[in-house]
């Protein structure tokens, strides 16, 4: 079992990955974000005069995604369906449910295809700034649109990202547009993902928090995954049991470490049973 004591301060812990960089990976909720300039407001897109002819222009019958083609990006981050972050040392790949599209970045900072076909998604590649994950993306097509309300794109748009794991909840991107034929500058926008299904659980556990008393103790008691001196046996049963159940998700000692941190607990200890 796990147990936490009240603290006053609470931690910002991020998992991180055997080479020490901040691990992505999980189940994350994407903000419906129907238009990229509703932060800001219109008036703040740095239209050419191609650009702002363009967006006057559409017609929403065109959106590109009603012929069942790709969204692109940034729009697919855009959607209102969770995302999948699997990453090792070499790729991270970015698993929508969305279209149940994919993006599948190296890591090496590889250059792009000198010879590549305009696509819909691009082509990426990405590499560490120190704990903010780097991709730069180019190739795209002129067909697609930034967001559902139509801002244009064209064949000279190149698009970078920063992901940057603030706490252990959270996962801030801030997106930079460059494209000379439809903006006279660069420009960028920020979104924040939330962690998926953990959320929940966090969001009980501070109110927990709240709820305890000064020195107050809390005892968590679960089947735990990956438990020392245990027979794999027992995850392969608790996993199927919840998948029988139709919710919930087998954690780790960290994982579950990690998510009382960040509610506020410290001294945490772990306690296994018999």
């Amino acid at each position: 079992m796990t147990a936490g004591f009240l603290c006053a301060q609470a931690r910002t812990d991020i998992p991180r990955m055997p080479d020490g960089k901040p691990s992505f990976q999980g189940y994350w909720n994407i903000p419906y974000t129907p238009n990229m300039a509703q932060a800001k407001g219109e008036a703040s897109v740095p239209y050419t005069d191609a650009g702002r002819k363009a967006f006057i222009e559409h017609d929403a019958k065109d959106d590109p995604t009603s012929l069942c083609t790709y969204p692109g990006v940034p729009r697919i981050m855009q959607s209102p369906y969770p995302l999948q972050i699997v990453q090792t040392s070499q790729y991270i790949a970015l698993l929508y449910e969305y279209m149940h599209t994919f993006r599948s970045i190296p890591l090496n900072g590889r250059p792009h295809p000198a010879n590549m076909e305009p696509a819909f998604m691009g082509d990426s590649t990405g590499h560490w700034e120190g704990d903010v994950f780097v991709v730069e993306s180019a190739g795209f097509n002129d067909k697609g649109w930034l967001d559902i309300i139509g801002h244009p794109q064209s064949e000279s748009m190149k698009i970078t990202e920063r992901y940057h794991r603030r706490d252990f909840g959270h996962l801030d991107i801030e997106v930079q547009f460059d494209d000379p034929k439809m903006y006279t500058k660069p420009f960028s926008i920020k979104v924040t993902h939330e962690l998926h299904p953990d959320q929940d659980v966090l969001t009980l556990l501070k109110a927990i928090y709240r709820s305890l008393p000064a020195g107050g103790t809390l005892l968590l008691a679960e089947p735990m995954a990956r438990e020392r001196h245990e027979s794999p046996l027992g995850d392969a049963y608790f996993h199927f049991y919840l998948l029988a159940m139709g919710s919930g998700r087998l954690r780790t000692p960290h994982e579950l470490t990690l998510l009382m941190k960040q509610a506020g607990f410290c001294l945490i200890e772990h306690v296994p049973t018999q």
